[in-house]
């Protein structure tokens, strides 16, 4: 099973390999396009101090002969759905894509992956969490257009995609393995950036009902998609790869995830029965936390300073719920493989 990792610096790169990473995946936003009216892969927010994605294309080819000399893979983002404008920069983009040596595109626009499967049959489609795939008839959808992988919601459950890996079986699934995001909506349904800007309201972690024929009402679900747990039931299920957000997020809380993940990935290929492996995941989260952070800072550019090791360890903590209140406020406490 593959672990996928945001990257948004070539020097992230050797490290995050050296702890497991296998795949990664990024994203391009040139210094001199407009943030929001050719924004291209949901991630537009780049300045001085804060950095989300690659600035040129060449950037990105160096990127991509480090992680290809490291024998691992690279994906790259266009994951909007785009109005008319920003589809003619996209297609502008794409002569210019296609001539680097990318192992796949992560897409969401249908008329995207139409153009893809046309006129360039070589690059691997990737359909993206935000088309909202939720059953086996949707994934055939895509495969007889094209797609080569699968990216499946954040809120889907084991039990569907153990469903649904029965009934497609030469297609490559991806899943979620998250930690910050507090948001209870299906992103592929309510079309909000997460916290574009503080300024700019927006759907993000904005609970709110659903009303069906307006006399009952659905609140929102726990916010929790740490799905930590759930390892054992993928390795069962037989997914492809597991996927971390990370690209709006410092490279320490993207490193210690990446540890996290691949050392209970480890214990899951050892256990017998879920119900052991929730148990160590339970008893040993402070302890991999702990060695996580010791891994960082034996790595000089990237030390924690001592003073904020705390505050570290409390916010990484507390996105997992079961740790931060009660074990029985996970999304995904009742699910049974």
């Amino acid at each position: 099973m593959n672990i996928l990792v945001a990257i948004k610096e070539i020097k992230e790169i050797e490290p995050l390999s050296n702890i497991g990473a296998t795949e990664f995946y990024c994203g391009v936003k040139r210094s001199n396009t407009s943030s929001l009216v050719f924004n291209i892969n949901r991630r537009c927010r780049d300045d001085l101090i804060f950095k989300c994605n690659f600035v040129s294309y060449d950037e990105l080819k160096e990127a991509l002969e480090i992680v290809h000399s490291l024998d691992k893979k690279i994906f790259l983002t266009l994951n909007e759905n785009y109005t008319k404008e920003q589809f003619k920069q996209v297609l502008k983009e794409l002569d210019q894509i296609s001539k680097i040596n990318l192992d796949g595109l992560i897409v969401t626009d249908l008329n995207l992956i139409l153009e893809l499967k046309k006129n360039y049959s070589n690059i691997p489609i990737h359909v993206s969490m935000l088309s909202a795939i939720f059953n086996s008839e949707a994934v055939k959808f895509y495969k007889e257009l094209g797609a080569s992988r699968i990216i499946f919601p954040r809120l889907i459950f084991a039990d569907e995609l153990k469903s649904i890996r029965k009934n497609c079986k030469n297609i490559e699934l991806e899943t979620f393995i998250d930690f910050f995001i507090g948001c209870p909506n299906v992103e592929g349904f309510c079309s909000s950036i997460h916290h574009l800007n503080p300024l700019i309201p927006t759907l993000c972690s904005k609970e709110y009902l659903y009303r069906i024929n307006s006399e009952y009402e659905i609140p929102p679900e726990i916010e929790s998609t740490c799905r930590i747990c759930n390892i054992y039931d993928y390795l069962n299920i037989g997914i492809d790869s597991l996927k971390l957000t990370g690209r709006e997020y410092p490279f320490e809380f993207v490193y210690i995830s990446s540890y996290m993940i691949k050392k209970f990935l480890d214990i899951a290929k050892k256990c017998e029965s879920k119900k052991t492996f929730v148990k160590l995941v339970y008893n040993n989260m402070d302890k991999v936390i702990k060695n996580g952070i010791k891994e960082l800072n034996s790595i000089s550019s990237f030390k924690i300073e001592k003073e904020n090791i705390f505050k570290f360890k409390q916010i990484l903590k507390s996105s997992i719920l079961c740790r931060s209140g009660n074990i029985d406020l996970c999304y995904f406490k009742n699910e049974v493989i």
